[in-house]
């Protein structure tokens, strides 16, 4: 299993309170280094928040592992980040940060580039996060649908004993009162566990869907502004 998939998992089992930290921006004074990963407010939605902090970072992660030698969209993305407290508007960031990749031989046709290759990598991501929702699905919702229907039959099963057998009418209520509510406990958690496997797929979703288009309005802002 690859260990974004043992992330996707993790999120679904337990919601861990101990989310790692993001990494600081850089100094606006210093030259982004290859391995730091720039960082992204999370917008109010709809989901749980700390869950979509975490698919930022994971995604994030994601991107920085596929990050190639050199100066391309991963840095100067960063590169951005160094100038935000710096009160500049946003084609002249644009500019400044182009003007520190240049003499790491970066041209604004390959940060275009570069940018869409990790949307790409993103999409791949996507798929993957959407196979390992629906393995989640089958195995936790599914099953306990399974059981559900089972003792849903047994319950028909008693009704039909207590029918043949009125003699033991009292014995077999109890019973048949002990399976629903047996069976009401398993609703509870069945409908418990499918809420929260589609708020993390919600939650997800509107963690790709922000640094998707992040991306995209750089590259909408590098096409309008080198």
């Amino acid at each position: 299993m690859s260990d974004f998939l043992k992330k996707v998992r993790r999120v679904f089992i337990e919601d861990d309170p101990h989310a790692a930290k993001k990494a600081p921006a850089p100094s606006p004074l210093q030259t982004p280094q290859p391995s730091a990963v720039p960082t992204m407010p999370v917008e109010p939605g709809t989901t749980d928040p700390t869950a979509k902090g975490r698919f930022v970072d994971m995604l994030w992660g994601v991107l920085q592992q596929n990050n190639k030698p050199g100066f391309d969209y991963f840095e100067f993305q960063a590169s951005l980040q160094s100038l935000a407290d710096i009160h500049l508007d946003e084609p002249m960031r644009y500019k400044s940060a182009l003007a520190v990749a240049r003499p790491l031989g970066a041209l604004p046709e390959q940060l275009i580039q570069s940018a869409n290759q990790y949307l790409q990598i993103l999409d791949l991501e996507r798929q993957k996060f959407e196979e390992a929702a629906q393995r989640q699905y089958q195995q936790q919702i599914q099953g306990q649908q399974t059981q559900v229907e089972t003792l849903d039959q047994q319950v028909a099963q008693k009704m039909t004993e207590i029918d043949r057998l009125t003699q033991q009418i009292e014995r077999l209520r109890d019973e048949i009162e002990q399976l629903k509510a047996k069976k009401n406990q398993m609703a509870g958690v069945l409908s418990d566990t499918e809420n929260k496997i589609k708020n993390t797929s919600a939650a997800f979703l509107e963690a790709h869907q922000l640094v998707t288009n992040k991306i995209k309005n750089d590259i909408e802002s590098m096409k309008r502004y080198f």
